[in-house]
């Protein structure tokens, strides 16, 4: 195996692993906003949020996770989810909790990546028609 093919593996590989490690941690975290008696119920009404709203990120982050999961689909699933993400830092820092800011701007980063391979891999992969 030349280095470029191993290179080329080692990128897929790594690929892989962010976007399950992604999808697992949003598929768990929405899922448990999808929950009648959820954990971050009081949270969201603390940071004086209705309830539809808690509903509407929940299932943003369970759609989102299933994206990240079809290569298609990843690009668009990740910059839902850093919108997403972006809107949970915020909503961090006006509350005063600034220790949980960090956690949500770390899965903006890993999600900017996933989005930005899968971007770039959807755009090599296109065949270009024949020209007549």
């Amino acid at each position: 195996m030349t280095d470029s093919v191993a290179d080329e593996r080692n990128k897929k590989i790594a690929l892989w692993l962010a976007t399950g490690v992604l999808a697992l941690v949003f598929l768990a975290s929405g899922g448990v906003k999808l929950l009648p008696r959820s954990p971050a119920a009081e949270s969201f009404e603390a940071w004086g949020y209705p309830v539809w709203f808690r509903y509407l990120i929940g299932a943003s982050e369970v759609a989102g996770a299933l994206g990240l999961l079809v290569p298609r689909l990843a690009p668009f699933a990740a910059s839902g989810l850093v919108l997403v993400m972006g809107g949970a830092a915020v909503t961090h820092l006006r509350a005063g909790e600034t220790s949980q800011a960090p956690v949500p701007l770390a899965l903006i980063v890993l999600l900017v990546g996933v989005a930005w391979f899968r971007f770039e891999h959807s755009k090599a992969s296109k065949v270009e028609p024949v020209k007549s």
